[in-house]
C-alpha cells in the first residue's frame, strides 16, 4: 500500500484536539469527552508536530498545563486553534518621557516680529487660520513612538507576539519671539504672560497622555500579529486618548495675547 497514512492536510499538535482547543490529550476536553479527540499519530510523526512546546507524553511535558505564551507557540507553528482561546499579547512595559523644544527648535512658533504691534499681527494671523486648521494651534505637544518592541525578537509584521513594550516621546512647543530681549519691559511681561497660559495649557495635554495612554494601550493592545498591534490597537489607543485632548481644548483654551495698549486677547 502506496503513501503515509499518517501524514494529514494541515499541521496538527497533540495539544490540539479536533475543535481546536489546547489541552492535555488526557484532559476531559483534550482526549475525550466533548468534541473530538486529538489526532491519533504515534511520536514525532509526520504532520503531528510537537516541536512548539514539549510533548504532552514526554517526562516534562505530562503534568504541564499551557500557558498563554505555549498557545502562542503553537499559532506560530500554523496550527489552527480554536478562535475563541485566542490568547492575547501582553504589554510588557510603557514608558512616557517629556522634552521641551529648544527656541530655535519651534518651527512655525517662531515669531520674528520687530515689535509688540507686528507681533500681534502675526499671531491674530495664526488664530484665524487655526479655526480652520488644527495645525495652527499657538503650542502643541507631540507624541512619538521611539521604541516598540517585542517578544520574540526579529520577528516580521505577520509573526506572532508574545510581549511588546512601548518607549514614547513627548515634546513640547511653544512659541517663541526671537527679538523679545530688545522690547520694551511692558511687551515682554505681556508675551511671557501668553506664553506661561499655553505652557500650562500644554502640560494639561501631557498629563492626559501619562495618565490614559498605558491603560490604553494594555486595553487595546492584545495582539496576537506584530501587524494588527502596529497599524489598529495602538491607534485604537490613540483614537480614545484624543477624546480626552479634545474636551480639554473644547473647554480650556489657553488666554490669548493682549492687544497693542490694551487688555483685549486674540481669541
Amino acid at each position: 500500500m502506496g503513501g503515509n497514512l499518517l501524514n494529514t492536510a494541515e499541521t496538527t499538535s497533540p495539544w490540539v484536539n479536533g475543535n481546536g482547543i489546547v489541552a492535555h490529550p488526557k484532559a476531559p476536553v483534550g482526549g475525550g469527552g466533548n468534541g473530538y479527540f486529538c489526532s491519533p499519530s504515534s511520536l514525532g510523526c509526520p504532520g503531528n508536530d510537537s516541536s512548539p512546546i514539549p510533548h504532552p507524553l514526554s517526562p516534562v511535558g505530562r503534568n504541564l498545563n499551557p500557558s498563554d505564551t505555549d498557545i502562542m507557540k503553537l499559532a506560530a507553528a500554523g496550527i489552527p486553534l480554536d478562535t475563541s482561546q485566542k490568547t492575547k499579547t501582553s504589554v510588557l512595559s510603557v514608558s512616557i518621557k517629556e522634552k521641551l523644544n529648544k527656541p530655535e527648535d519651534s518651527g512655525d512658533l517662531i515669531f520674528n516680529a520687530s515689535n509688540y504691534n507686528d507681533l500681534y499681527g502675526q499671531v491674530n494671523k495664526r488664530a484665524t487660520e487655526a479655526r480652520n486648521n488644527a495645525d495652527k494651534e499657538a503650542g502643541r505637544v507631540q507624541l512619538n513612538w521611539e521604541d516598540i518592541s517585542f517578544v520574540p525578537t526579529g520577528g516580521g509584521d505577520d509573526d506572532v507576539a508574545t510581549q511588546v513594550s512601548f518607549k514614547i516621546l513627548l515634546t513640547t512647543t511653544l512659541p517663541t519671539w526671537t527679538t523679545l530681549n530688545s522690547q520694551p519691559q511692558e511687551h515682554q511681561a505681556k508675551f511671557n504672560r501668553w506664553r506661561s497660559s499655553i505652557e500650562n495649557h500644554e502640560k494639561r495635554h501631557v498629563e492626559i497622555y501619562k495618565k490614559h495612554l498605558e491603560t490604553l494601550l494594555r486595553k487595546y493592545v492584545i495582539g496576537p500579529t506584530q501587524r494588527v498591534i502596529l497599524n489598529d490597537q495602538t491607534n485604537k489607543a490613540i483614537e480614545d486618548v484624543n477624546v480626552y485632548h479634545d474636551e480639554l481644548d473644547r473647554t480650556g483654551q489657553p488666554a490669548g495675547l493682549e492687544i497693542p495698549g490694551g487688555t483685549q486677547r486674540i481669541p
